[in-house]
């Protein structure tokens, strides 16, 4: 897991910019957690962690010493999210997971009715040429694709 992912993660889940400077309890409560999780899910050092924060080693310390076991104690909320983390946090890349999926059908589908409006205004098109007009119109068509396929092959070439 990366740094990245428990920030946004946190963020997320307490709606706060946890890399903003300042000492409102809400802020520190998140960062300190922030510091647990980063700490309990990866290999970084504290000073890793520390520097995703723009804050001092010491202060990781500090937070993972003090700060967290105050919060475990007394603030329910972030308490499950430390002790659920992972069950929280795969399931939401699951939803976000299906989501995409959804979006990549929805995509496909509409890639699928795009092709068909093409063809379709295209068979329009040649069918509103009149009668007296058909072979002319042929034979700039079939000029048109050779020199289409003419600057595909040159493109193709480079």
């Amino acid at each position: 897991m990366k740094l990245i992912d428990i920030q946004n993660f946190i963020e997320d889940f307490t709606e706060l910019d946890i890399t903003k400077k300042t000492r409102q309890r809400p802020y520190v409560y998140a960062r300190s957690i922030y510091f647990h999780l980063a700490r309990k899910h990866t290999f970084c050092g504290l000073e890793k962690i520390a520097e995703s924060m723009g804050a001092h080693h010491t202060n990781v310390l500090h937070c993972l010493n003090k700060v967290v076991p105050h919060i475990l104690k007394h603030d329910k909320k972030l308490a499950n999210l430390c002790t659920n983390f992972e069950q929280i946090y795969f399931d939401s890349l699951k939803k976000s997971t299906t989501r995409r999926q959804d979006l990549i059908a929805e995509n496909s589908k509409l890639k699928s009715e795009l092709l068909k409006y093409k063809q379709n205004r295209l068979i329009n098109l040649i069918g509103s040429i009149p009668e007296s007009e058909e072979q002319y119109a042929y034979d700039k068509i079939e000029f048109m694709i050779k020199i289409m396929n003419a600057r595909k092959s040159v493109k193709q070439d480079r």
